[in-house]
């Protein structure tokens, strides 16, 4: 026969028992919406990643056409044509 004692202190177990699975319930859910939101801001790293390099690539090219500009214009003496000084020569074989 069980006593009254057993009886609290079996209810006390059961109680706990529950706590611990939907504590361990809670616990996985956080975790898994974590890693979601640190997959999604990894996804936002490389994007802006991806962007910077772009950007670093597209002027790295812009100060290499400067440059090849401002060595032509102060080194060279090169200047831009006025459209009236530009004479299109045609080919014979209509090239």
């Amino acid at each position: 026969m069980t006593t009254r004692k057993e009886l609290i202190w079996a209810s006390l177990l059961t109680v706990g028992m529950l706590m611990s699975a939907v504590g361990v319930i809670y616990a996985k859910h956080a975790s898994r919406s974590l890693f979601k939101q640190q997959e999604l801001l990894r996804q936002g790293i490389d994007r802006q990643r991806t962007t910077w390099r772009q950007l670093q690539l597209e002027l790295g090219t812009m100060a290499a056409h400067s440059r090849i500009e401002r060595v032509a214009r102060v080194v060279l003496k090169m200047r831009m044509l006025d459209p009236k000084e530009v004479l299109v020569v045609k080919l014979e074989n209509g090239r």
